[in-house]
Order: C-alpha cells, then sequence, then structure tokens
C-alpha cells in the first residue's frame, strides 16, 4: 500500500515538474518571439526597421546578380510632415505616421518590404521585376502612381485638415556591381530631386548618366 502511495506521489511530482517545465518553455518561446520582433520593427509604425530592411537589400542585391532580376529601392518622404508636427503636435504626426504606414502596406504586395527608416522616412524594397529593364521601370511606375495616390490626403486632426503628399525616389537593384550604401544614396538622391522638382511626384535615378529621369 505504501509503495503503491509513494509511486503516485512520484507520478504526481513528475507531471508537475513537466508541466512548469512546459510553461517555461513556453513563455521562453514567447519572450523570444517579442525580443525578434522589437529588434526588425519600428515601434512607432510596426513596419520593418533599418537593420531588417538593410538585411534583406543584402540579400536583393546577391539575387539580382546571381539570376539578372531586377529589383528596386523607393524611397518615401512626407512632404509637409513637418507643418503637421509644428502646428498639430507630435502626438498628431505619430498619428499620421501609422496612417501613412498603413497605406504603404495596403498598395504594396505582400512579399514587399515596407520598413521606417526614421522620422518621416520610408523606404520599400522591390524584388522579381524580371530581366527587362524598360519592363521592370514600367512596374515600377505603376506602383509608384499608386502610392502617390494612395498618400495624398487631407488628414484631419483636431477640426483642421492638413494636405499631405509625398516626394519619392527610385533606384534599381540590377546586374552592376552597386553596393548597399550606393543604391540608398541613389533613392535618396531621386527623392530629393522631387522635392526640388516640385514635391509630390516620382524620379528614377539613372545611374548610368549619374542624374535623375521622371
Amino acid at each position: 500500500m505504501r509503495e503503491k502511495i509513494k509511486k503516485e506521489i512520484l507520478c504526481n511530482l513528475l507531471l508537475e515538474v513537466s508541466r512548469r517545465y512546459d510553461d517555461v518553455m513556453v513563455q521562453n518561446a514567447q519572450i523570444f518571439e517579442e525580443i525578434r520582433y522589437r529588434a526588425i520593427h519600428d515601434e512607432l509604425t510596426g513596419l520593418y526597421n533599418r537593420f531588417y530592411f538593410m538585411e534583406q537589400l543584402k540579400k536583393a542585391i546577391a539575387f539580382s546578380r546571381r539570376h539578372y532580376d531586377y529589383g528596386a529601392v523607393i524611397f518615401v518622404d512626407l512632404d509637409n510632415f513637418k507643418m503637421v508636427n509644428d502646428t498639430a503636435g507630435h502626438k498628431a504626426g505619430d498619428e499620421l505616421l501609422k496612417l501613412v504606414a498603413k497605406k504603404l502596406c495596403e498598395t504594396m504586395r505582400e512579399e514587399d518590404i515596407v520598413a521606417r527608416f526614421g522620422g518621416d522616412e520610408f523606404v520599400i524594397l522591390v524584388e522579381n521585376l524580371g530581366s527587362d529593364k524598360k519592363k521592370a521601370i514600367d512596374t515600377l511606375r505603376k506602383i509608384s502612381g499608386k502610392l502617390l495616390s494612395s498618400i495624398k490626403y487631407d488628414y484631419t486632426f483636431n477640426r483642421k485638415a492638413y494636405r499631405v503628399t509625398a516626394s519619392i525616389g527610385i533606384a534599381l537593384v540590377h546586374e552592376y556591381e552597386t553596393g548597399i550604401d550606393d543604391i540608398l544614396h541613389a533613392a535618396d538622391n531621386a527623392m530629393y530631386r522631387a522635392k526640388h522638382n516640385g514635391k509630390a511626384r516620382v524620379v528614377f535615378f539613372n545611374l548610368d548618366e549619374e542624374g535623375a529621369a521622371s
């Protein structure tokens, strides 16, 4: 009888240890996932962050060179964000950034990488555009046109409307020996040309001519 009781107690102890072990493992897995999520996502918008984007761009460049398949970096900068931030406050500015992030995700494909670089700057990585440069650019024109339309909007904060638009610069990820910094600089340069040319427009950076073509 005593042996039976001892065995039951031992079994119960083992079951309790097993349950606690499972609970700890689940908690550790949840903690790990939370840490991983925070490491690669922007806290405010929930988009991917600069670190994750750079890692994916590095892979995209390698893929493009191996398979002669075009990709692109799309640099998006809000035109009137400072006005919203200065007149309506930082809370309104944060809400605007979250709204824009949502619109970018709704416009792009699920496989595209949409990230926030900081402030009111967003970057998008588009891959698998094919080996035909003209067709790749035509596709990017359609995508960027949709982006302009989705962001061009009257945002209302505290009953006051703010017209917000975006300037967009695009640089191709292609077969040439071009590094991460060069591609980002090209897209950023094209974006500033878009602002200089009147804002609310798209400019393509032409790496061959070291200039830009709208």
